[in-house]
């Protein structure tokens, strides 16, 4: 595994602070560290928050499918007002 794809895993997060779904340590897609489900049926970026629609988005790897890719909408901010790492989504994605 090259050095800089290994850096990249390595400083991701071990599990989405959202979905909770656990880190691919074995590879990346599209130069994204990509998060599994079980079964890995499909692969999923961690999720981008767009200030502006305060809403999370992801990239769906579909990988029966010839890793077919489609940006996916996961929830609004104010979905996650009794998320147990509410504090911890905020800091990570730096919203005040």
């Amino acid at each position: 595994m090259e050095n800089n794809v290994k850096k990249m895993i390595e400083e991701a997060p071990e599990r989405c602070p959202i979905t909770g779904l656990e880190k691919c340590e074995n590879y990346v897609i599209d130069e994204n560290v990509v998060y599994l489900p079980y079964p890995p049926y499909d692969a999923y970026t961690l999720p981008v928050y767009d200030e502006n629609d305060k809403a999370f988005y992801r990239t769906k790897y579909d990988m029966d499918d010839d890793f077919r890719e489609e940006v996916e909408y996961l929830c609004d901010l104010a979905d996650l007002a009794n998320h147990p790492n509410l504090i911890e989504i905020k800091k990570f994605y730096n919203i005040m």
